[in-house]
């Protein structure tokens, strides 16, 4: 019975060895599918989002070799169709402490925060600036008049409305309460624009409006310059 025992052990073995050798190793299988890996940059301070800052994807040797991209308002850019394979990521920007970081092959897309220090140095990265509008043939566009008053249909004081009176024609506004406009989002410009401060003792915004045209295949636009309000709320 013993010797029996043992060879309907050495038997099942082999058979659980024969599968597991015959089953194709799905964990461990080499994808050529193409991922992308989005950089998000802050301000490690205000934990505010970095405009304007340089990424650069590549290798120790050459750090751009991917690809070389200067972050948007919401301080973010993507490099899309990435293999699997090691990767260096540079950022730097004007004012801060530069970094450069290791990126683990990718075999799925995936998100990378990087925080920045004010200060300087650091390994640099040097991508093309943001593409700037092309601008119209001046035409003088201005702000003219702006009024701010508290929104009376609406339950908080922190509700105001702006109404603007512009030099030239202009189809979206924007409002703020940051000199650069860093973070306002463009909307249609209406007879009132409404507005929700950020706080209750808001006492000054920032407005611009813009128009844009499509001309020979490429968009165009005119900004007008931006302007400063002081109200009391």
């Amino acid at each position: 019975m013993h010797r029996l025992t043992r060879n309907r052990f050495i038997h099942r073995c082999c058979l659980v060895l024969a599968v597991l050798l015959a089953a194709p190793a799905t964990g461990y299988a080499y994808s050529n599918e193409e991922h992308w890996l989005e950089v998000h940059v802050i301000d490690r301070q205000t934990a505010q989002p970095l405009r304007d800052a340089s990424v650069c994807l590549g290798t120790s040797a050459r750090p751009d070799q991917f690809g070389s991209r200067r972050t948007d308002h919401e301080g973010i850019v993507r490099f899309q169709d990435l293999l699997p394979n090691p990767l260096v990521l540079s950022v730097s920007r004007k004012g801060f402490r530069s970094q450069r970081r290791a990126v683990e092959p990718m075999y799925e897309s995936r998100i990378m925060v990087l925080k920045l220090a004010s200060g300087g140095g650091g390994p640099e990265c040097h991508a093309p600036p943001l593409q700037k509008p092309v601008p119209l043939a001046a035409s003088g566009m201005t702000i003219r008049h702006i009024a701010v008053r508290r929104d009376a249909a609406a339950s908080s004081a922190r509700e105001v409305i702006v109404d603007v009176t512009v030099n030239g024609k202009a189809g979206q506004i924007r409002i703020g309460e940051r000199a650069d406009l860093s973070g306002s989002e463009w909307q249609d410009l209406q007879g009132r624009t409404p507005y929700t401060l950020s706080g209750d003792h808001i006492t000054r915004l920032y407005v611009q409006v813009r128009r844009k045209l499509e001309a020979e295949g490429a968009t165009i636009e005119e900004v007008s310059p931006v302007r400063q309000v002081q109200f009391r709320p």
